[in-house]
């Protein structure tokens, strides 16, 4: 299929990357996409935990964080690291980041829908 008709139901670069979430405790988050390696980093420091949709559900958002309150934000590693990752972003950093990534993939699966049906 050519590049130009290409559809996608995933979140693109463009569409996340440098938004900005601020939690209600007015922590400013700022986004971006995670790459592949990222993802799959992310998933074997979970080790036994990835096969655990409520944990990996909350700890999903940690991997769209590229800055939080100004400081570069490094994806976790290592299960210690997830563990004080979202120790340090709380509940409502990972609220707000969740809110965020799921808006912005529900306006971009209503794109492809729009794409597929010209």
């Amino acid at each position: 299929m050519p590049e130009d008709n290409k559809i996608t139901n995933q979140l693109t670069f463009s569409e996340i990357d440098g938004k900005v979430v601020v939690d209600k405790k007015g922590r400013e988050f700022v986004l971006r996409k995670p790459t592949l390696l990222d993802q799959y980093d992310f998933l074997k420091a979970l080790g036994e935990d990835s096969n655990n949709a409520t944990l990996t559900n909350i700890m999903f958002p940690l991997m769209f964080i590229a800055k939080m309150e100004g400081a570069v934000f490094e994806t976790p590693r290592f299960y210690s690291e997830c563990r004080a990752a979202l120790k340090r972003v709380g509940e409502e950093g990972v609220v707000a980041i969740t809110e965020a990534v799921t808006a912005l993939s529900a306006v971009s699966d209503k794109e492809a829908k729009a794409e597929i049906k010209k």
